[in-house]
């Protein structure tokens, strides 16, 4: 299966409000997400508890199926301040919604206007907050897609590290 940012959603009008597929025991705000949000109908929640890199091509579809059919995504930290999430989001152009109080924001990336940053202490509040932005989840998911192409794909990553080294 190619990276999940080689997917293309075909103009596809998703169908959840938000969505986290992901494995709840790296960090305990996962296992909130599941327990507090599950029952939401709008919401497509998912513990998926397969080890690390070990899933299967069809697992993989369904996932990356998961953030096409959702304006918004979930990006709860893992077990460091970030996740993967994060960028798969973007590379498929939805809005990423970072829930991670630990997470530390890459230079020159105007987040707010390609991201939601939500508190993880305002979790039950989630759903609301979203309904409330959802008239911004086609902009912000077109920013987050651009932002991916213009700083995260494979050839502008290194372009940043070097950036960096040279700063």
């Amino acid at each position: 299966l190619a990276e999940p940012y080689d997917v293309q959603d075909n103009g596809r009008t998703p169908t959840f409000l938000f969505s986290f597929v992901g494995k709840t025991r790296s960090y305990p705000l996962r296992a909130e997400i599941v327990r507090l949000l599950s029952s939401y109908p709008e919401g497509n929640i998912c513990n998926v508890d397969v080890r690390f890199h070990r899933h299967t091509d069809e697992q993989k579809r369904s996932y990356v199926q998961s953030i096409l059919d959702s304006w918004f995504v979930l990006c709860p930290r893992g077990s460091s301040p970030s996740s993967y999430r994060l960028f798969e989001a973007m590379g498929l152009g939805r809005c990423p919604v970072i829930l991670s109080a630990a997470w530390v924001p890459v230079d020159g990336v105007e987040w707010g206007e390609c991201s939601i940053r939500i508190a993880e202490s305002d979790l039950a509040d989630v759903p609301r907050i979203l309904k409330e932005r959802l008239g911004d989840a086609p902009q912000l998911g077109r920013n987050a897609r651009e932002v991916y192409e213009s700083h995260f794909t494979h050839p502008m990553r290194y372009k940043g590290y070097l950036r960096g080294i040279l700063d």
